[in-house]
């Protein structure tokens, strides 16, 4: 393959992959359009230029982070009491395991 062809398929993977995004961008637009009134999405957009805004957009990406590790330890915590109290009502019944 030349340099040249080489540049040619890279761009054309860099242009696609822009145009997925583009589709991406326009479809979760869409989502807000059907969501949110005018006026809700300028209160939105206004909150994120403030100080309090641009502190939430820093922080959200740890705190969902948190959130999901809480979940997911309480769902294993969960799960464990559940097996634990069903080995225990098999095994009164009867059942060995």
């Amino acid at each position: 393959m030349m340099a040249g062809d080489r540049v040619s398929a890279k761009l054309g993977v860099a242009v696609k992959a822009n145009a997925q995004n583009a589709t991406a961008d326009a479809v979760i637009a869409t989502v807000y359009a059907n969501t949110f009134s005018v006026e809700e999405l300028r209160q939105i957009e206004a909150f994120y230029r403030q100080p309090v805004g641009q502190k939430f957009l820093e922080k959200s990406q740890a705190i969902l982070q948190q959130s999901a590790q809480i979940g997911e330890d309480t769902g294993r915590k969960a799960a464990e009491a559940l097996r634990t109290s069903l080995t225990q009502l098999l095994r009164q019944k009867g059942h060995k395991l």
